[in-house]
């Protein structure tokens, strides 16, 4: 599911990057280009957010079924997650059901919704679904305190911001966008400051299957 998301989003920006003439005022004092890298008729960037929604329904409907999967008893919902995240984990089921595993992952499915609103330009299911992943994600801090999260809900954040600059104001300025990019380094930074600080305490997990 969540490579799929990915792919989706990939496809998605990619296909902005490639194919999308930017010509909101926001853009037009910038200084490097915001040309499309391709001259390509308009219908090109319309194909290939065609297929990011693609991508994105098919993981959310992988994820629809995995849940019917566990309601209707064909998949065990505690066996579906790595057993060390289970036995080491002291939060217990989240409202006595929900691994904690599976519950900080939870805000996913909103966010593939909201998503799909934004490829549509559905300024109110992005905003609705946008506010079930920031109070996700707001929990998520509150319950287990650590910095990942706070790393997600600075994403979060800066995610909104950046909705709300290209839905409901039309990109007019540059401002919000700054807001977003803000947001989105302190982000980065919290995540490096993390890391840093994991291993250093020696809170590392070692991976599992070595890349190479």
């Amino acid at each position: 599911v969540e490579t799929l998301w990915l792919v989706g989003n990939m496809i998605w920006m990619s296909s902005e990057l490639f194919f999308f003439k930017q010509t909101q005022p926001a853009f037009s004092d910038l200084p490097w280009s915001t040309s499309p890298l391709f001259l390509t008729l308009p219908q090109d960037y319309d194909r290939g957010v065609a297929l990011a929604r693609a991508v994105l329904l098919a993981s959310l409907a992988a994820l629809v079924l995995f849940f019917v999967g566990c309601s209707v008893g064909v998949l065990d919902l505690q066996k579906s997650f790595p057993r060390e995240s289970l036995a080491t984990s002291s939060e217990g089921l989240i409202f006595g059901f929900l691994p904690a595993a599976c519950y900080k992952q939870l805000f996913i499915a909103p966010w593939i919704v909201k998503d799909l609103c934004w490829t549509a330009e559905m300024g109110w299911g992005v905003f609705l679904f946008g506010v079930v992943v920031l109070v996700l994600g707001a929990d998520c801090v509150r319950r287990f305190r650590c910095s990942v999260f706070v790393v997600e809900l600075l994403w979060f954040c800066g995610n909104a911001v950046w909705a709300y600059s290209e839905l409901y104001r039309e990109d007019s300025s540059f401002a919000p966008r700054g807001v977003a990019a803000l947001m989105l380094s302190l982000g980065v930074g919290a995540a490096v400051m993390g890391i840093a600080g994991a291993r250093s305490e020696g809170r590392c997990v070692d991976e599992q299957t070595a890349l190479i």
